[in-house]
């Protein structure tokens, strides 16, 4: 049996996963459950190995089973990723603020900064500098 996914179970993955963020995860604090998310999206991984093991030819070699299951994560990861970027940087009440790109899109650019040179406010002043008396440098909690 073929290793391939169909393109349709990829774009249904994509799907889901821009579904997911629209529908579920742009209300809420969901920071705050972080780990839960983890180990139910790493629960999905396994689940999802063990139906392929089961119902494929193959089901002997579990090294085979993982790269379908590797195809149509990344898909879903697309899909989720590409609909927050959109949402966050085109839709989001925030959007029309100036500010860095990726200040947009997560808020662990502000966390990065911090940590390079251990000096946040004086990037926070050039920011100003740059993009003027209001810059967008995170995203809120609620998105």
């Amino acid at each position: 049996m073929s290793d391939s996914i169909p393109l349709e179970a990829l774009v249904a993955a994509a799907a889901v996963g821009t579904a997911l963020h629209v529908l579920v995860l742009r209300r809420g604090e969901w920071h705050l459950h972080s780990i839960t998310l983890v180990t139910s999206f790493l629960a999905a991984q396994f689940a999802l190995v063990a139906y392929l093991s089961l119902t494929r030819a193959h089901a002997d070699s579990g090294v085979l089973v993982w790269r379908p299951v590797a195809q149509i994560t990344a898909w879903f990861l697309a899909g989720l990723v590409a609909s927050t970027v959109t949402y966050r940087t085109l839709f989001h009440r925030l959007s029309q603020f100036p500010g860095p790109f990726m200040a947009r899109v997560s808020s662990l650019y502000v966390e990065i900064l911090g940590a390079k040179r251990l000096h946040l406010h004086e990037e926070f002043q050039e920011m100003h500098k740059k993009y003027g008396d209001f810059v967008r440098i995170g995203r809120p909690i609620l998105t």
